[in-house]
């Protein structure tokens, strides 16, 4: 299967680049499977010692991805092909607090 994403900029020199991509999967790839392709092709920016979160939402977060922990918050082994949707968009957050207070309220 293949899967298309993109991903919110960090700065605007980050800007210079598009974000979306195309990967090629197995047909029954969960998310974790598509975070390990994503993190081995360098696919999310980081800012230097700060642990940014990249979530994945579809209705509510799929995965959060933190990178300097290199923490994972996941709702489980969802298969890529059970999203319904042609390009997954990752979310941009300044640190663990501001993803949780956006996740809080989503989920209120």
């Amino acid at each position: 299967m293949k899967i298309t994403v993109d991903r919110d900029s960090v700065c605007a020199g980050d800007d210079i680049f598009p974000h979306k991509k195309t990967y090629e999967l197995p047909d029954n790839a969960d998310c974790r499977d598509l975070l390990a392709v994503l993190k081995a092709d360098g696919f999310f920016a980081s800012v230097s010692g700060n642990d940014v979160v990249w979530a994945l939402t579809v209705g509510s977060t799929v995965f959060a991805y933190f990178t300097k922990s290199g923490r994972c918050v996941s709702r489980g082994g969802i298969r890529l092909s059970a999203l319904g949707h042609s390009t997954l968009k990752f979310t941009y957050y300044t640190s663990p607090d501001a993803w949780e207070k956006a996740h809080n309220r989503r989920t209120k």
